[in-house]
């Protein structure tokens, strides 16, 4: 009988040992690591102009519409808490991915959805620390291709205001940064 839970533990810890070390949600702490990367690799063509009048969330899309990356927000000791900026960024200037913002337990919290150029940054000015962040990337409309999204903290990426505030987003949220 003792030999069973020997033989779960040493099971345990095998299985254990075979789950890459990446596999854990990486964190972002302003110290050790600035900046985190994340490639996704596209490799069928999509289109998905039918849900332009859709008003759906799209943060909940699954593959191979979308992809999706977690960290957790945690800044180091003696690190202040700021803000964080991410960015995707792909090759083909007809292409549009659309960049999300999710937070745990609080939804999208920042999002660009642009239609033209080959990269969108989002800047979350007031991340809460110890919270899950998850980017996804929306395939709107793409060609095979690899996307580069990068989270830094501090923000490396800066959105400039293009219009005032109360008009920015009443049809695009076109003070998202755009490249």
């Amino acid at each position: 009988m003792r030999y069973r839970g020997i033989l779960a533990v040493t099971a345990a810890a095998a299985l254990m040992a075979t789950v890459p070390a990446h596999a854990a949600t990486p964190t972002l702490d302003g110290k050790k690591t600035k900046v985190l990367t994340y490639k996704d690799n596209v490799t069928a063509p999509q289109d998905n102009d039918k849900d332009i009048a859709s008003s759906g969330d799209r943060t909940n899309c699954a593959p191979p519409r979308c992809a999706r990356f977690t960290f957790l927000y945690k800044p180091a000791k003696h690190v202040k808490a700021g803000p964080f900026s991410a960015r995707i960024s792909w090759t083909f200037p007809v292409e549009d991915y659309d960049l999300y913002v999710v937070q745990d337990n609080a939804g999208d919290v920042g999002h660009c959805g642009a239609g033209a150029g080959v990269s969108e940054v989002v800047v979350i000015s007031n991340p809460v620390p110890g919270h899950r962040y998850t980017i996804v990337i929306d395939h709107y409309r793409a060609l095979p291709d690899t996307v580069t999204a990068t989270v830094s903290f501090p923000a490396k990426d800066k959105v400039a205001t293009t219009v005032p505030g109360n008009v920015d987003g009443a049809f695009e949220p076109i003070n998202c940064a755009i490249s």
